[in-house]
């Protein structure tokens, strides 16, 4: 087991679950790489829902598929340093699946709450599951 100098108590009470949003100024970046992604990657006309699992990809996901021209359904994107994966997620795919047909989206993609993994669900509300190591 690692530890560290610091004691176990790494966080002030009030601190915990606490929610901050930093500007990670990527928008920019990603405008002008629009222009070189290939066709293929493009995504306009096309509808894509996105369960964030409240999570780090909350600021990501949707807004590189709405740069790429996709019509996006964001669920799960709301974050408030405790609610991560609550309900939500790669670890609730069903919620997915319904909100996939329930609006005609022709994609579901969803993170768990770090981004290491996401569920994908087709418009038959047929998923796959693909996780990096």
């Amino acid at each position: 087991m690692r530890t560290n100098s610091r004691s176990n108590n790494c966080c002030a009470d009030g601190d915990v679950g606490a929610e901050q949003r930093v500007d990670l100024g990527c928008d920019g970046r990603l405008r002008c790489r629009r222009s070189e992604a290939p066709a293929v990657a493009r995504t306009e006309r096309l509808r894509i829902v996105v369960d964030t699992g409240n999570g780090a990809t909350c600021g990501t996901t949707p807004q590189v598929l709405r740069l790429l021209g996709a019509e996006v359904i964001a669920i799960g994107d709301v974050p408030d340093g405790r609610n991560i994966n609550e309900g939500v997620g790669s670890e609730h795919p069903a919620q997915l699946a319904m909100r996939v047909k329930a609006t005609g989206a022709r994609l579901g993609i969803a993170h768990d709450g770090d981004g290491d993994r996401c569920v994908l669900c087709d418009e038959r509300a047929w998923s796959s599951t693909a996780t990096r190591s």
